[in-house]
């Protein structure tokens, strides 16, 4: 269930699949560059050929390393597997295993990155099913960065006289086109057929918006209808998705007119019941204390921006302000940030 709340959440708005590859934004809270030039992105591919070449070569490599604090505790629960005729089975865990060690971009070098990747592979397969599963993640990681030059063109690729729906659909097309330069078929069909669905109801469901033709009363009628060609579990994970965001919706719109946190809670226990309007009182209470030491730290960067320091002396000012309050992946959302504050 998980796996689809992911994809439904995540493919919301077509067109930015195109822009969500780790090597150009690696998302937490929020995003920040990661490889946003050319020569990050030729340095990647590079490393990408090294890392993949050394194991082709029986040069492997023990990782000695813990992992990074954002995966720490985390597992992976892929289905690393070979069939009975020792080839590698693919399946959509495979992506997962992938997405999972690629989210530490950022946090640790993309080659230790790649060997950790590679050692889960290694302890679990042999060949000719570890040869394939290798192959496999070089590819995937090709694809990724190739994402990154896809993003840097879009701005020259839009069409100006074409309308947003039409723009998005030709992203689409280039996205399409690139996963099957770097997968067949089988690997296609795991790795993207679910988001792929969803990107299509999706466009599917702008175009009806969209249609001037249509009166209010059709439009909703055809909304209907394409909401039922939609597989039932994941009509279902959408339900509740749309669901937790009316409330969000809800729980705002009464706090700013004064609600009490007892009738906020009240709202979702009745919808999702008490341990859920539990668990999203807590995350209120999280949210407003992340926001309370953003605005501290924003203060007191602007008090050093505004000291007389010189530049060199500010940044390491800065520096250290962020080194003090922050820790872990928090100091990489605070620098993402810092340009909005």
């Amino acid at each position: 269930m998980n796996k689809k709340i992911t994809i439904i959440t995540s493919s919301v708005a077509v067109g930015i699949v195109l822009l969500a590859g780790y090597f150009i934004s690696h998302s937490g809270m929020q995003s920040e560059a990661v490889f946003s030039s050319n020569q990050q992105i030729t340095a990647a591919k590079a490393i990408n050929q090294k890392v993949y070449d050394d194991a082709d070569n029986n040069r492997s490599v023990s990782i000695e390393h813990a992992n990074v604090p954002s995966l720490t505790g985390i597992t992976h629960e892929a289905n690393i597997r070979a069939d009975s005729t020792g080839n590698f089975i693919v399946d959509e865990s495979i992506k997962h295993l992938f997405e999972f060690y690629l989210s530490s971009v950022g946090e640790e070098s993309l080659e230790l990155i790649l060997q950790r990747v590679q050692a889960e592979l290694s302890s679990e397969l042999e060949p000719p099913a570890l040869d394939q599963a290798l192959s496999l993640l070089k590819r995937y990681v090709d694809y990724k960065i190739e994402l990154s030059t896809i993003e840097q063109a879009l701005p020259q690729q839009s069409e100006q006289n074409n309308s947003d729906l039409e723009n998005i659909k030709h992203q689409k097309s280039q996205l399409n086109a690139l996963r099957a330069q770097y997968f067949d078929q089988i690997e296609y069909q795991q790795f993207f057929e679910q988001e792929e669905l969803y990107d299509n109801y999706m466009l599917n469901h702008l175009s009806i918006v969209g249609d001037q033709s249509l009166d209010k009363e059709t439009k909703r009628q055809n909304l209907e209808s394409l909401e039922q060609t939609l597989p039932e579990d994941v009509r279902a994970v959408r339900q509740q998705v749309t669901l937790h965001g009316n409330l969000y919706e809800q729980a705002k719109t009464m706090k700013a007119e004064g609600a009490s946190n007892e009738e906020v809670f009240q709202l979702r226990a009745v919808s999702l019941g008490e341990d859920a309007a539990r668990a999203m009182a807590k995350l209120d209470a999280d949210r407003a204390l992340w926001q309370q030491r953003l605005t501290n730290y924003s203060q007191q960067r602007n008090i050093i921006n505004d000291s007389g320091l010189s530049k060199q002396d500010q940044l390491l000012a800065i520096n250290d302000l962020i080194e003090t309050n922050f820790s872990g992946t928090e100091r990489l959302r605070v620098k993402a940030l810092s340009s909005s504050l």
